[in-house]
């Protein structure tokens, strides 16, 4: 089992050198963009000497203030998620615009599968944390099965996904994707530091709009590099039959 997990970064990494060009054009409009515009124009109030109840109602006050704008941004990822594990699994290999195409008839299953997996991850690390935890493990390729096997359907994609990640699959999954976790945190802090950084400097303005750009350029690679796990999990467990 051990033995999957560097296959998995293996395959993943194989299948960014075959596409580079075209995954850089996806996650740069589907990625990178909401999330650097969500940056710009929807930040928080700063909020200083407060309890933490007294945050926490600020910032749910703000989230519910700014919910279309964040539900739109995570429509946009969600679609360009959905497309990316298309160009790498579709097996008539699309163009780009024949892909875009065929996600968009998709994307309502892909959402309905994004919805029920976030909701049982929730609900098990509301519960318990580790029923979350194992959750996010054992869902992780449901997407993945989706835009690689259109015509079954989301509730063959969903069995599929749990198929291919029974056993031990699902911690190992949920480690590497947290692990990848703690390095974008890791480089959006360093953000952070630069902005501030440059802020003492006399940049001002440039300076904070550069580290906006260098904290949505992290977060746009830790969504490819979690898609392109996804579709590689997918191939290794799911398509050569090893989870079913």
């Amino acid at each position: 089992m051990t033995s999957d997990f560097p296959a998995i970064i293996a395959d993943a990494r194989t299948m960014w050198r075959g596409n580079r060009d075209l995954l850089l054009r996806v996650a740069g409009v589907f990625f990178f963009l909401p999330a650097l515009a969500l940056r710009l124009f929807v930040q928080p109030d700063m909020v200083e000497d407060v309890t933490l109840e007294q945050a926490f109602d600020a910032t749910m006050e703000w989230a519910a203030s700014n919910a279309h704008w964040l539900l739109a941004a995570q429509a946009v990822e969600l679609y360009g998620s959905a497309l990316v594990l298309l160009l790498l699994l579709d097996r008539g290999h699309p163009t780009l615009g024949e892909a875009m195409a065929r996600t968009s008839r998709l994307l309502p299953s892909f959402l309905l599968l994004w919805l029920l997996t976030s909701l049982l991850s929730t609900i098990g690390t509301i519960a318990f944390i580790l029923p979350g935890i194992y959750l996010i493990g054992r869902t992780f390729v449901v997407g993945a099965a989706l835009m690689a096997e259109p015509e079954k359907g989301p509730g063959a994609a969903f069995a599929t996904g749990i198929r291919a990640t029974r056993g031990g699959r699902a911690w190992l999954l949920f480690l590497g994707v947290a692990l990848w976790w703690l390095a974008s945190a890791m480089g959006s802090a360093l953000a952070v530091d630069v902005a501030l950084l440059l802020d003492s400097l006399g940049a001002g303005p440039i300076g904070a709009a550069a580290g906006e750009m260098l904290s949505a350029l992290v977060s746009a690679a830790m969504t490819l590099v979690i898609v392109l796990a996804q579709a590689a999990a997918y191939r290794r467990f799911a398509e050569s039959k090893q989870g079913i």
